[in-house]
């Protein structure tokens, strides 16, 4: 059995792992005290990744930093990631698969495009594509404030990152949602 993981000299957890388990990442460390090759996957996951922001797309702040980290290391580990974010102004879709559909929300029947793209063998990109909500200035408002419609906006986001799956006839293990527009 693995031996607990443990808090390195450095501050970072560190996963011990027996030397028989066999990895699936090969990458070098990835922070302090952690080291990609040392983390073993037993059984690969289906993680359904939904953020308002990720890089190099969409950023803002930190969120789109970790949203990126967390899905390149998670493919890296070799399980099947999907990263799911709205389609803001000045995102390309070039080369990307388009698949629309339309939502109920209350009374309202919400069109909504989403362009899928692999990124790496293991990570696939789908932007949420509903321009009315999405093609704007800036990604949560200007420099006057927040856009009224926001709740509105990442409540049409959300509905439409939980209905992928199901329009692709996918079922994640996990699905981790970041931040306030998502969760």
């Amino acid at each position: 059995p693995a031996a607990p993981d443990t808090l390195s000299s450095g501050g970072q957890w560190a996963a011990r792992r027996p030397a028989t388990q066999k990895s699936a990442a090969t990458s070098t460390a990835t922070a302090p005290g952690i080291s990609m090759a040392s983390i073993a996957v037993a059984e690969a996951l289906s993680v359904l990744m939904v953020t308002p922001a990720a890089h190099p797309f969409a950023k803002t702040g930190g969120l789109a930093e970790v949203s990126a980290s967390l899905t390149d290391a998670l493919g890296t580990l070799g399980h099947a990631v999907t990263l799911v974010l709205p389609r803001y102004r000045g995102v390309a879709v070039d080369g990307a698969e388009r698949l629309q559909t339309r939502l109920r929300m209350g009374d309202r029947l919400q069109p909504v495009a989403y362009h899928e793209r692999r990124l790496s063998d293991r990570v696939t990109l789908v932007l949420v594509d509903v321009p009315e909500f999405f093609d704007r200035e800036g990604l949560y408002g200007t420099s006057d404030g927040d856009y009224a419609d926001n709740a509105l906006r990442y409540a049409v986001f959300s509905r439409a990152a939980i209905e992928y799956p199901r329009l692709r006839e996918l079922r994640p293990s996990v699905i981790h949602a970041h931040d306030w527009q998502s969760g």
